[in-house]
């Protein structure tokens, strides 16, 4: 626990250090927003889905799912 004369982290330190949990698991995440479309995918998604990030961000799952599998 930090004490009271402990300056806070830098929001830019804090964005990083989220990021790098974010893309460190290896569990698959991914951050949508209320219509149902990706704003946010991280590395191990990626690999699951097959697909990069800018593939993904802004679309819905129907959109990502090949024709031969619906």
């Amino acid at each position: 626990m930090a004490d009271e004369s402990t300056p806070p982290a830098s929001a830019d330190l804090l964005a990083v250090l989220r990021q790098a949990l974010f893309d460190g698991t290896p569990d698959a995440i991914a951050i949508k927003d209320l219509q149902g479309r990706y704003i946010s995918v991280n590395r191990a998604l990626c690999r699951l889905a097959g697909r990069l990030p800018e593939e993904m961000i802004g679309h819905r799952d129907t959109a990502l799912i090949p024709p031969d599998r619906k």
